[in-house]
Formats: C-alpha cells, structure tokens, sequence
C-alpha cells in the first residue's frame, strides 16, 4: 500500500490493475467463496461477544471509558478477516500439497501471525522474512513480540527468521541464533 492509492481511488485502481495483472501475485481471498465471505463476516461470533468482559476489564484497568460498540466492531471485522485469511490459506494449502515451505514477509503482525500459524499447523515450514528496516517501535514489535511468542505460543512463530543484518539478529536474545538467517535487504519490484 502506498498513500497515492489510500488517497486516490483512481490511483488505487491503476495500482490494483497492476498488481493483478502480475502472475505472481495470489489473493488469498479469491480462495474462498463469497458466500463463505458474507456468513464469516454477517455471523454472530462467540469470540465477540466473549469480548465484552475483556472490554470491561480494560475500561477498569486503564481508567477510561472506551466505546464498547466500536471496540466490538472493530473486533469483529478483524476476528472476521483473520478468518477469510486463515481459510483462504487452508484452500490453497488443500489443494497444493506439494508446498513444504512458506514465506510470510509481514509474520509479526496479526494478518502475518494467521499465516504463520495456518502454515506451521499444515507442516509446512514457515520462513519469517524482516519486510523493512528496524525503527523506533521495531524492538517491542519485531523483536519482543516474536520472543514472547516463541516461549508461549510456537505455532505463531517462523520455523527460520530471515533478517536483513547482523544488528537485527544480534537484537534476538530469546531465539536460537541458528533460527535467523542474514539474507539482507529484499526489495519486490512490480513494473508497470
């Protein structure tokens, strides 16, 4: 996403145009059918409504007053789309049984973490790619996130971590250093 295209729906639609057009570029959600699309997004979710208790734990704890109704939306169009995200990819892998790895550029977000999980849940090996140079909020993101995670929950975790450089791998305590590997900086070029 470049802000030309959050900005200009025209923009946008050149950019989508582009994007399709190139053969080595799949939407996970042309995996799933939309009928399959509209019951995850229109259904009524445990999830959500187990969420209300966490909200108000959170009102409490944080000594403000957040919009349970905005919160619950919010929650439920993301809860939703991990799921497109997660069935799209149990699709793709259902019928490409030969994938034995996967990269994910984006692993430590949550659409990333979804991938991860789905994958490593399969048996397919995750390959967890560094999509940037580390900034000011990178440690806590990036590298702290992974580390909780890797002691908690490993299915969200990369079986390999792919980092730009040596300072990056030198950030990673928690992790076994034969887990990262220093491939430097990838850069995806998309010609008109």
């Amino acid at each position: 996403r470049n802000s030309l295209s959050l900005k200009n729906p025209f923009r946008a639609y050149q950019d989508r145009k582009v994007v399709c057009n190139n053969k080595n570029v799949v939407f996970i959600e042309n995996f799933v059918s939309k009928i399959e699309i509209l019951k995850i997004y229109f259904k009524q979710n445990n999830e959500i409504r187990n969420s209300i208790d966490l909200i108000s734990e959170l009102n409490t704890f944080l000594k403000q007053n957040y919009s349970r109704l905005l919160i619950l939306k919010k929650l439920k169009i993301e809860i939703a789309k991990n799921t497109v995200i997660k069935k799209g990819l149990e699709s793709i892998i259902k019928s490409n049984r030969n994938i034995t790895q996967a990269i994910v550029p984006v692993f430590e977000l949550v659409e990333g973490r979804i991938a991860v999980n789905t994958f490593n849940l399969n048996g397919i090996k995750t390959l967890g790619m560094q999509h940037g140079p580390i900034g000011k909020w990178s440690k806590w993101r990036f590298i702290f996130s992974m580390e909780s995670l890797s002691s908690t929950h490993r299915a969200y975790t990369p079986w390999k971590y792919l980092v730009e450089g040596n300072y990056i791998k030198k950030q990673f305590n928690e992790i076994s250093p034969d887990k990262i590997k220093i491939i430097g900086a990838p850069r995806i070029l998309i010609k008109n």
